[in-house]
């Protein structure tokens, strides 16, 4: 999900001096000598929409290489789509009024209040889920970020996976059975527990008082500040092919008197295993040590730590559930990498009004369709999304 958000300037400065036309044409090229990950190209909607005089009601069709493909329109009004190109390759990508077919929504999130007020997001590979203010008042310290793992579909699963979780009705039956055969009990709850893969993934992730899969939290003299739950959200995007949703967190007061209150957005797009994250702290009085980390489960559990990345071979929750990669990568080096306090972390630092920008996600080695089945696979896949990070792709808008 690299992103290429200089080509909206370079599209609006080239739709000023042009009149209106009828379709508009840009060329993708992957300027490096290896194929790359999946990632969106983005574009500025309103500048498209003034260069093909497009009108309300009316609507765009993309065409990659002659094939239609779909796009979105993001709340930031970027016109966005998936590029996957091999090493030297271009794209020709033909934007023009029309029609477009319907696509299938591949990013796609929600909030369950029926589970504890939980943020749950997925896409075409992966899923995850924060956890909401209804578990933080129960005093449960579920501070990181949890899995879900996917395979065998490219389709939204979580709703269903939650439908089927907290069924009111089925867990009364539960109950009630338990009196009197606690094994039937046992097999029905195993019937509707989303903590066992039916074919298209589960939760076998263990998050508990840590960062989990890939929190960042500032830095105290006495180890990591954990942030709790979530308090507010707002979903900006909900695909076809991006999820983005902004969350805030209650004020807290951390060592030396401030208190800050945590932003946090995250977006997710279609075909990529990364979530970008942008942190930031409302209050934030003087420059403050800042660390994004996975939880090392297990013992003696491989682990990678490069210039701009880290990652962990995680050995999931249960007995024979694979193995889940997990990764976090940075798009300005960070200071330093490690091992403290039971995690795998990246270090950094934050000054007030500034951003902490990091992506960080997974891959599961029962997904056999993503083709990560192995940490040395994984780890060429982190250092393939570092490099596409410090190159970006090469856009031409052809007259």
């Amino acid at each position: 999900m690299m992103k290429n958000s200089f080509l909206c300037a370079a599209l609006a400065i080239f739709m000023t001096a042009a009149s209106c036309t009828e379709a508009v044409t840009v060329v993708v090229e992957n300027p490096t000598s290896h194929k790359r990950l999946p990632e969106m190209v983005e574009l500025d909607f309103a500048t498209l929409a003034s260069e093909l005089a497009l009108v309300e009601g009316e609507t765009l069709v993309l065409k990659i290489n002659g094939k239609e493909q779909p796009y979105q329109i993001t709340h930031d009004n970027k016109f966005i789509f998936l590029t996957e190109l091999e090493a030297g390759a271009k794209a020709e990508c033909v934007i023009s009024k029309g029609k477009p077919s319907e696509f299938e929504t591949i990013a796609y999130g929600n909030v369950h209040p029926e589970r504890m007020e939980d943020m749950a997001w997925e896409n075409d590979k992966v899923g995850f889920r924060a956890y909401g203010p209804a578990l933080q008042a129960l005093g449960e310290k579920g501070f990181g970020y949890d899995l879900f793992v996917k395979r065998g579909t490219k389709l939204p699963v979580l709703d269903k996976m939650y439908a089927m979780e907290t069924d009111k009705e089925v867990w009364a039956k539960i109950n009630e059975l338990k009196k009197t055969d606690p094994e039937a009990a046992e097999q029905m709850r195993l019937g509707i527990t989303y903590h066992v893969d039916r074919g298209n993934g589960m939760d076998c992730y263990a998050v508990g008082p840590t960062l989990g899969a890939g929190v960042a939290a500032l830095m105290g003299e006495d180890g990591i500040l954990f942030p709790w739950c979530y308090e507010k959200y707002e979903i900006l995007d909900n695909g076809p092919l991006r999820f983005q949703v902004r969350l805030q967190f209650k004020p807290v007061q951390i060592p030396g008197g401030e208190t800050v209150t945590e932003i946090r957005t995250i977006t997710l797009d279609a075909g990529s295993h990364m979530n970008r994250t942008l942190v930031s702290y409302e209050g934030l009085e003087q420059q403050r040590s800042i660390v994004s980390g996975i939880v090392m489960h297990g013992e003696n559990n491989a682990y990678a730590c490069e210039k701009n990345w880290i990652a962990f071979d995680d050995p999931t929750t249960g007995s024979d559930n694979g193995r889940i990669f997990l990764g976090h990568c940075y798009t300005q080096e960070p200071e330093s990498t490690g091992l403290e306090c039971g995690h795998v972390l990246g270090y950094g630092s934050i000054a007030p009004g500034e951003s902490f920008e990091y992506y960080w996600g997974f891959a599961w080695d029962r997904a056999v369709e993503n083709g990560i089945i192995s940490f040395d696979i994984w780890k060429g896949y982190m250092k393939t999304f570092s490099e596409q990070l410090k190159n970006p792709l090469k856009i031409s808008i052809n007259q």
